[in-house]
């Protein structure tokens, strides 16, 4: 799936393996495509790989949850 060769380092192998799988089948497609193409120096279309993560899988901002420091 991509995620064994990006464990090993072998970022341009995981880039081509993670761009195959199909983002409903895998969740995190995305994201480990964003860190697999990031290592590989292609900086903008690990962006684009990221907000696609983060469209499909919105996360709510933990900002409002946190306590008040110093209050």
């Amino acid at each position: 799936m991509g995620i064994l060769p990006l464990e090993k380092g072998l970022y341009t192998d995981a880039a081509e393996h993670l761009k195959k799988v199909s983002r409903t089948r895998f969740r995190y497609r995305d994201l480990y495509l964003s860190i697999a193409l990031r290592n590989c120096g292609k900086t903008k279309a690990a962006d684009e790989a990221f907000r696609r993560f983060l469209k499909h899988n919105p996360a709510p901002l933990l900002a409002s949850v946190l306590p008040k420091v110093g209050g």
